[in-house]
């Protein structure tokens, strides 16, 4: 879907309003961007809900100017901040919509003549007369900047760098997204309009001590020098650390004022923070959402890694003498154990994988079949790997990947049992390399017609339709993690508990209801046994693993009745 209004953008189903800070109203807002969720996931309401929202945001940025927001007439001059926000902000959104279309199928990898087209197209846009090389290169422009075709800011050479250096930075997502890398989606947004100059120029040399403003540098400045300096990959990690540490000690707190005991107080509110996509909470302040949320918070990992963060930006200031000494240094921030992480998943109870498995996906979609997330009702069942990979999961309690990159050459038959051989495969752990059997209820899913007709169009992998890379198996699997958690958000399983690895508790908790030995479950799932005792003798037969798999019941999922084995 097009962008319907500017600064309107869509996340997990849900509108958000979005405006840039432009670069001189950053140090006095402390943020690149300003967000607020709209609530709402129909288009219409969401436009009429963000005109008041984007106003209001403009006006604040206006006041952080000192200067009442008026968009400026046609053909007056806009000021070089201005168009560098307008540019960022429309990177920002392109980016957006190009990750979406990518997940959800809407686009795909160019082949033959269209990928020589490409080419030929980037290159055009990577030399500095971009502007008259690139078809509709200023109608682009023009759509970034809110201005019409003839406006003379397009005619800008300094200008134009910077919308070419971002339209530059989409084409670069997209084509990490066509090879299924979502991995750097967040960080790609807002690089070149960022550290972009009228022409590109050195790394300058900080400025030591104090900054060009009164009284010493912001937060907000400091993070824009040390991001402009270091240019680290896990930029939008470090951004979204250091909102909530501006959050809870004051935008416009100057970097020498913060102490360790700051730092502390910090660090132990940041253990509170909730682990929620719910809009409601993720739109509140940092301090407003721990007093909001009595749910699960997030993990001592993510604390860990949080924290680390202000930590390395503050060690840098004080490393070019920006500060004078580290004030978080004498805090320590300690990577958990995994005997003290919190337990980041929960299993599906009886009445959740019934509404689960009574969506579309499994019971009949309306559209596209190579498009969306196949959350409208209608008649379609296509049996493939969107379709396949839950039941999977669910039945035989694998990791995701495990499913995702199989071939059909692993599915054998011993002795009139059907199962994975898994055992020639780098899997995650040595217990990984391992035989599964299949359980019966495949059968009475179709899962043997499937398997037959993969084989009798000689596909290599069992879910072709799954993008799959030879060189990164992985890559395949981050691409459909990314899918089913769009997909969960649209069928209402919203909550972070519930991801795709949320199916392997789900059949541990139902082996032990089963009354599957712990050991064979570990077995059928690819675990460790804690204890050395297992280690003499290790494994099971293929024919003592199904007869417990067998054992394995949901009696409320609806797609098939299976009554186990006496």
């Amino acid at each position: 879907m097009g962008l319907i209004v500017r600064g309107l953008i869509k996340r997990g189903g849900v509108w958000w309003v979005r405006v840039a800070v432009p670069a001189d109203s950053r140090a006095a807002i402390g943020k690149t961007e300003l967000l607020e969720s709209l609530r709402t996931g129909d288009a219409a309401e969401a436009v009429r809900l963000a005109t008041p929202i984007i106003a209001k945001f403009k006006q604040q940025i206006a006041n952080a100017r000192g200067q009442i927001y008026a968009p400026p007439p046609p053909n007056e001059p806009l000021t070089a901040a201005l168009i560098e926000a307008r540019v960022e902000a429309w990177e920002r959104r392109a980016i957006r919509d190009a990750e979406v279309a990518y997940i959800n199928g809407e686009a795909a990898p160019l082949v033959g003549d269209a990928k020589a087209e490409r080419s030929e197209f980037l290159y055009a846009l990577s030399q500095p007369d971009a502007a008259a090389k690139v078809q509709q290169f200023k109608d682009r422009m023009a759509e970034a900047l809110g201005v019409p075709i003839n406006h003379r800011a397009l005619d800008q050479q300094q200008f134009q760098f910077w919308f070419r250096e971002a339209w530059r930075a989409v084409e670069r997502a997209k084509e990490r997204f066509a090879a299924g890398d979502f991995s750097e989606a967040e960080d790609e947004a807002g690089e070149a309009a960022e550290g972009s100059q009228s022409v590109p120029t050195a790394v300058e040399k900080p400025t030591k001590g104090k900054s060009a403003s009164k009284g010493g540098m912001t937060l907000g400045g400091l993070l824009e020098t040390f991001l402009r300096q270091e240019n680290p990959p896990e930029a939008a990690d470090i951004k979204r650390a250091w909102r909530l540490f501006t959050e809870f000690v004051g935008d416009k707190t100057l970097a020498t004022d913060i102490k360790p005991e700051i730092g502390a107080d910090f660090l132990a509110k940041l253990r509170g923070l909730p682990k929620t996509r719910k809009p409601e909470i993720v739109k509140l302040p940092f301090l407003q959402a721990i007093d909001a949320w009595d749910g699960a918070k997030i993990a001592p990992k993510t604390v860990w890694k949080t924290f680390g963060h202000i930590k390395r930006v503050f060690a840098y200031a004080a490393k070019v003498e920006l500060i004078v000494k580290d004030p978080m240094a004498p805090v320590k921030n300690e990577k958990p154990t995994r005997r003290n992480r919190v337990k980041k998943r929960q299993d599906y109870d009886p009445d959740e994988i019934q509404r689960l498995f009574l969506c579309p996906l499994f019971t009949g979609f309306s559209g596209k079949v190579d498009q969306g997330y196949r959350d409208k009702k209608g008649d379609q069942v296509v049996k493939d790997g969107k379709f396949w990979l839950p039941i999977l999961a669910l039945w035989h309690g694998a990791r995701q990947d495990e499913f995702v990159s199989a071939r059909l050459s692993e599915i054998k038959v011993m002795d009139g049992i059907t199962y994975f051989d898994w055992r020639q495969r780098g899997l995650k752990t040595e217990e990984s390399a391992r035989e599964l059997p299949i359980h019966p209820i495949m059968k009475k899913l179709g899962w043997g017609e499937y398997v037959a007709d993969m084989t009798a169009k000689k596909q290599e992998y069992l879910f072709p339709d799954l993008m799959h890379d030879p060189e990164n198996p992985k890559r395949a699997a981050d691409r459909f993690s990314k899918w089913f958690g769009y997909w969960q958000d649209k069928n209402g399983f919203t909550s972070n508990h519930y991801d795709f690895h949320a199916f392997r508790h789900t059949f541990q908790r139902a082996c032990r209801d089963c009354d599957v030995d712990n050991h064979i479950g570990d077995l059928l799932t690819g675990r460790k046994t804690p204890g050395t005792a297992t280690d003499y003798g290790k494994g099971a037969s293929l024919s003592t693993l199904a007869r417990a798999l067998a054992k394995v019941n949901y009696p409320t999922f609806p797609l098939a009745k299976y009554e186990p084995p006496n």
